[in-house]
């Protein structure tokens, strides 16, 4: 789903697009995305062999919308529905670009939402969890969304599974 559908679904279940206040909280999210790719093996034995680099690099990887943008002011990474200012770092390197995989093209569209992912490549690299890239909000991706909220906080008929 679009980050648009991402933001909507996560509302429909009285809930919002992830909001991770603190770099520890995202390391933890980070090793529960890692368990839960490694429970249905999205993260195969081999992911820091050289063979493997490549073979996973866009892969079995997946990316995950979570509640940060710079849609309403370019460079500025808030929190949607928060109105908070991104305060820490979790980039993958030379992220945010805001070009979609690295072009200079004028005229292309830009990257303002941003994924939660966990390269496996990457894990050689630096700390083993996973990082944000920019992307168009109007590549589909999973979503991670808030724990749901009541309906009696949110003011409306809230859908239940």
């Amino acid at each position: 789903m679009t980050w648009g559908d991402a933001h909507a679904a996560c509302e429909m279940f009285c809930s919002a697009l992830a909001y991770v206040e603190k770099v520890e909280e995202a390391k933890k999210l980070g090793r529960a995305l890692k368990d839960l790719m490694k429970d249905h093996n999205f993260v195969p034995d081999d992911y820091l062999t050289p063979a493997a680099e490549k073979k996973y690099e866009y892969g079995l990887d997946r990316r995950y919308w979570i509640g940060l943008s710079d849609i309403d002011t370019e460079g500025t990474w808030m929190w949607v529905g928060k109105n908070i200012k991104l305060n820490y770092d979790l980039w993958y390197p030379a992220q945010p670009d805001h070009l979609p995989n690295g072009t200079k093209k004028p005229n292309t569209v830009l990257e303002h939402c941003v994924v939660y992912w966990y390269p496996v490549f990457y894990a050689k690299i630096k700390e083993d969890f996973p990082t944000w890239n920019d992307e168009p909000c109007t590549n589909k991706h999973y979503a991670i969304c808030d724990s749901p909220r009541s309906a009696a906080k949110v003011g409306r008929p809230c859908f239940t599974i």
